[in-house]
């Protein structure tokens, strides 16, 4: 286990120091209890981090290891009949499918 606690350091006279600039805005993360897979084309074996809908949109084929190359086969197999799945699109979450 590790812990980490905080220290502000100060100028020397007990009162802290300046803020400094705000820094650039990250990447957009994930929703909670989510990864991230890009979408490939029907008819070609998804590939580490890639996966497919099927046509008539009753089966998605998804690689196990998602884009940042983690093992997910504990996660998928943690799904359920009547789980809500949610596919969108990482730098537009208004686009969902």
């Amino acid at each position: 286990m590790f812990a980490c606690n905080l220290v502000k350091r100060t100028n020397g006279n007990g009162s802290a120091g300046p803020t400094g600039a705000t820094g650039p805005n990250g990447l957009r993360g994930y929703d909670g209890n989510s990864s991230r897979w890009i979408a490939n084309s029907q008819g070609s074996t998804p590939v580490n981090g890639e996966f497919h809908i099927i046509s008539t949109g009753n089966s998605i084929v998804i690689n196990t290891t998602d884009y940042n190359a983690n093992d997910m086969t504990a996660w998928l197999l943690n799904t359920k009949v009547g789980d809500i799945l949610t596919v969108r699109e990482v730098d537009n979450p208004a686009n969902v499918g």
